[in-house]
Formats: structure tokens, C-alpha cells, sequence
């Protein structure tokens, strides 16, 4: 049985957008009806011959599929405010995967400095990052700072199993043959996969290792926030949907198609499940403040 958007979206706020507003992916969907939506006539855009279909997606974690990682919670899906593909778009301008995401706090970009305290002394390491803006900003190819995934020197938040990557991530699922698959997930182990493009005003931390301490103390320290807030204006960045949720500060998140697909990482013909995950400017939660999402995409031959 099919239900609507509105009623899923108050189920639960793991929920990324259907291009269809009234036919949201279900629990009951087959996989047949929904290869045959996607691979059929549907809302979506072209460029260079690629074309967006798009339907919903469902998170449908925190469960016990791959403790312990499928177990950790998302405590900050909402600074997530849209995609594209999304709710009221399919590959509008499908150069590019997008997220926009809105804050009392700009969106973290990454750790610009490791520091390892151990009983011979301290250890500090700078990476190569963006600098904490003061004024929208727009960086092609920007510098993410620390990108390791595990280890002292990595750039995670102190999330389960060695943390979640502090910086904007999308993680590719290919679902092709089987769409209930989840293996590309962060939590089911997959590789995160860094942006292109940032848009609006964003902020960096800082990563302490205490190994002084039984078990070692890992804390993440943010910059202080910028003394003047930008909302929507993204320094030539595309707006998101109209009756986006807006807070002070904003920023838009790209990923480039075509390069995705140079990579091997997206295959035109294919089907895929995109999780996206960004990290809000204060982290001052349990497991670190950080948001998640999904859509369900496919691009024609």
C-alpha cells in the first residue's frame, strides 16, 4: 500500500523525497514496480545524455544489521533541508548531486588540526583545509583537512567503530541487482566519497587524541562560529527548493555527475541508493551533531 509523502515524513525523519510527491517507495513496494518506475517515463533532467529518475529512499536505521555502526544514532537529520535529487526535484541541473543544508551553526568542512597527546608528549599535525569563512565563499575541488578514516590522524567524529568522517560525505550504494542493498551505507562499511563544490559559509575543528587515558579520550573542537550569519546567500550557489527551512547560516554541498561516473563510482544503466551525511558546527551531542539522508536514483544509458 502506497502512503504519502506528508505521512511518511511525520513517520519518521529518516526519510529522503520522492520526485513524485504522492508516490513514495513503501515497505510493501516490489522491487519490480519500482525498476519499472524508474526505468520507465518519470519526472527527471538530462545533460550530456544522462538522464535523473529518482524515487524515495528510507534510512531505516538505527537496527542490528552490522553492529556496531547500524546501531548509531543521527541525532541531527533536520540541518539536512534538501537535495537534488529530492522532493521537488529530479537532476534539475543533473552536472551535479546536491545537498543544502541550514543551521544556528555553519556547516563543518572538516579537522584542520590533530593533536595526539600519549606519555611521551604531545603530537600536533595541520592539514590542508579551508579556512573557517567570514563572508559567503565558493570553493571548486575545496580542501577537507584531515581525510583518514581510522586511526589517531583520521577526520572522524567520535561516532561508534572509529567515527563517521567530520566532513560533507556521500556514500553510493549500487542496487541495481537487488534494491534493498545497503552496502555502500557508513554503516554498513562503505566508502565515503568527498565533494566537489561548497558553497555559502562553513567552519573547521579540531581533533584530540588523549591516549594518556584508558580508553583513549577522542574530543572534537570547533572553531568559533562567524560573527555575521548568511542564511540563502550562497555566494552565487544555486537556492534550494522553494519553502526550504532557513536558520542563520547556509551552505550547498556538490558532488559532480560526470566525474562520478570518469570514477566508475555511478554507471549509466544503473541503479543506485545515495546516503548523504553532514556535520552541524557546534558537536555538542553524544556521538557527535550529524544528519543523514538517502534517495533512490537511476541513470539511463
Amino acid at each position: 500500500m502506497k502512503k504519502s509523502l506528508q505521512t511518511f515524513l511525520f513517520a519518521s525523519c529518516l526519510l529522503l523525497f520522492s520526485c513524485h510527491k504522492s508516490d513514495v517507495l513503501s515497505t510493501d513496494s516490489t522491487d519490480n514496480d519500482l525498476t519499472s518506475n524508474l526505468r520507465g517515463e518519470s519526472v527527471g533532467g538530462s545533460s550530456g545524455g544522462v538522464t535523473f529518475r529518482c524515487e524515495s529512499c528510507m534510512m531505516t536505521y538505527p537496527d542490528n544489521s552490522k553492529l556496531p555502526r547500524s546501531g548509531q544514532v543521527f541525532n541531527e537529520n533536520e540541518v539536512l533541508v534538501a537535495t537534488d535529487p529530492g522532493s521537488t526535484t529530479c537532476g534539475s541541473s543533473p552536472d551535479y548531486i546536491k545537498v543544502w543544508y541550514s543551521d544556528e551553526h555553519p556547516i563543518c568542512l572538516g579537522v584542520r588540526q590533530v593533536i595526539v597527546k600519549d606519555k611521551t608528549g604531545t603530537t600536533v599535525t595541520n592539514r590542508e583545509i579551508e579556512p573557517t569563512t567570514q563572508s559567503p565563499a565558493m570553493v571548486t575541488n575545496p580542501s577537507l583537512g584531515a581525510l583518514d578514516q581510522d586511526g589517531d590522524f583520521s577526520g572522524n567524529d567520535v561516532a561508534t567503530d572509529g567515527g563517521r568522517p567530520l566532513w560533507p560525505a556521500l556514500f553510493i550504494t549500487d542496487i541495481t541487482t537487488g534494491l534493498t542493498k545497503r552496502d555502500g551505507d557508513w554503516q554498513q562499511g562503505g566508502t565515503a566519497i568527498t565533494p566537489d563544490i561548497i558553497y555559502g559559509m562553513w567552519k573547521t575543528a579540531v581533533r584530540t587524541v588523549d591516549k594518556t587515558k584508558t580508553p583513549a579520550l577522542v574530543t572534537i573542537t570547533v572553531d568559533a562560529d562567524p560573527n555575521k550569519s548568511n542564511g540563502w546567500n550562497l555566494a552565487g550557489g544555486e537556492a534550494p527548493p522553494a519553502g526550504t527551512t532557513t536558520d542563520k547560516y547556509g551552505a550547498l554541498v556538490k558532488w559532480d555527475v560526470n566525474k562520478l561516473i570518469k570514477d566508475k563510482k555511478l554507471e549509466p544503466g544503473h541503479i543506485y541508493r545515495l546516503q548523504f551525511m553532514v556535520h552541524d558546527g557546534d558537536q555538542n551531542k553524544t556521538g557527535g551533531d550529524v544528519g543523514e539522508s538517502c534517495t533512490t536514483l537511476y541513470i539511463s544509458k
